[in-house]
Parts: C-alpha cells; structure tokens; sequence
C-alpha cells in the first residue's frame, strides 16, 4: 500500500503524506507532567508539596532553590520526610546539576527521584512510604 494520499476536489489531486499513529502521538512536554503530577499528588492527604520555582532577574539576586534542584519539593507526613522530584517527559535527560541535587536528597535521608507522568509519580510516593530513597 502507498503512503501517499492524493485528495483533491474539483481540481488537480493534492499530494500528501499519511502520517503514521507513531508520528501523530505527541511527547507530552514536561510543563504538562508537572501540572499532572501536582494534580494528583495534591489529592495526597499525608504530602504537602511545592512547586520549586528558581531564577535569576538579574546577575546579582537569585531566587528558589540552587540550581540543579528538583521541580517538586515536599514534606510526607507522619515522617517529616523531605520529597525531591524532578518531573521529564518522556525523553527528557537530567543534567549534571540536577544529578548531583537528586544524590544530594538521598545522601541525607531525602526521597528524590525522575518522574515522567502522574502514575509514576504516585508509584513514587508509594515508594518514599515505604523507606526507599528513590
């Protein structure tokens, strides 16, 4: 079969190519994880959680958290245990500072950990209830 459609109506036939459900999925971008995540984590009655906002207006003040540290920071309840997560789509890559933030949360008792939708997010927390680092 021909990837090729041709359509037209009343004139000469318009070449186009089909494109494949593969191309048509779209990666969801990592602003959208992060809405997902904290939609689904916000229902959590033993979890607050925070957006960690960072910046710089300008060279000389910085706000947030250093650079490299993760998108979500919480607090999971009864422990007082801190919660470090780094939302990514689905190809997104850590970089160097945020590897050294994420091993920084475990070295000292923190949960932290790479998540790319709600589910794992939740999967997550499951995880950090249970004791685990990441």
């Amino acid at each position: 079969r021909s990837p090729w459609v041709f359509e037209g109506l009343g004139g000469p036939p318009v070449r186009r190519k089909m494109v494949t459900l593969a191309k048509e999925r779209r990666v969801m971008s990592e602003a959208q994880v992060l809405a997902d995540v904290q939609k689904a984590l916000g229902k959590l009655p033993d979890l607050a959680l925070w957006r960690n906002n960072i910046g710089s207006p300008d060279r000389i003040h910085h706000y947030g958290l250093p650079v490299g540290s993760a998108d979500l920071i919480g607090i999971l309840s009864p422990t007082g245990r801190l919660i470090a997560l780094e939302c990514k789509s689905s190809t997104g890559k850590l970089r160097p500072e945020q590897i050294r933030w994420l091993t920084a949360v475990r070295a000292m008792g923190g949960f932290a950990c790479v998540v790319r939708s709600a589910d794992e997010a939740l999967s997550a927390i499951t995880r950090a209830r249970l004791g685990k680092s990441e």
